[in-house]
Formats: structure tokens, C-alpha cells, sequence
């Protein structure tokens, strides 16, 4: 395993802090942590697509929302009536 500390750039604790965590739990390393886990399985390697621009992300998502059939495509009793209504201030005034 490397030597290097793992921390994330993404949440701010110090080293110290890290130290204190792993002393808390009773580990000296952050490799400690994960001893058990095969090495197999340690960082596999991803078979991931390639990457997308933002635009052709939000294309994507969009394409895979569409094929969802949403109660504006289809007609939809769920609720049967029984919801909250627009009532006009007049009504009240009215009634």
C-alpha cells in the first residue's frame, strides 16, 4: 500500500484531525481501515464510458427523462378530485 496519507480535498480536516479520528477508533493508518478488503477489490479498475461535456450530459438526461410516462402525457385519476383546488378570493367574500 502507499505511504501517502489519503484525504480527501473535498473535506477540510487536518492532518491532526485525522490522527485524533484514527486514535479514536483504535487504527494507526487509514490503510488499516480497509486490511480486510481483498486487493482485488481495493481500486478496481472501472469500466466507465467516456466522459461527457455538460451539454451532452444534460442532453442524456433529458433523452432518459423522456421515456418516462408522466400524468401530463397520460391521463391520471390519482387524487380522484379530492386535492387542493384554485378558489378564487371572491368565493369566500361570496359565500
Amino acid at each position: 500500500m502507499d505511504q501517502q496519507p489519503r484525504h480527501s480535498p473535498y473535506v477540510p480536516n487536518t492532518n491532526s484531525d485525522r490522527e485524533r479520528m484514527l486514535e479514536s477508533i483504535g487504527v494507526d493508518s487509514v490503510d488499516d481501515l480497509f486490511r480486510d478488503i481483498p486487493r482485488q477489490f481495493y481500486n478496481p479498475d472501472l469500466a466507465l464510458p467516456n466522459p461527457l461535456s455538460e451539454l451532452e450530459v444534460r442532453r442524456h438526461l433529458q433523452e432518459l427523462s423522456e421515456i418516462n410516462i408522466t400524468p401530463e402525457k397520460m391521463p391520471c385519476f390519482l387524487g380522484g378530485g379530492s386535492y387542493r383546488h384554485y378558489i378564487p378570493s371572491v368565493v369566500k367574500h361570496i359565500v
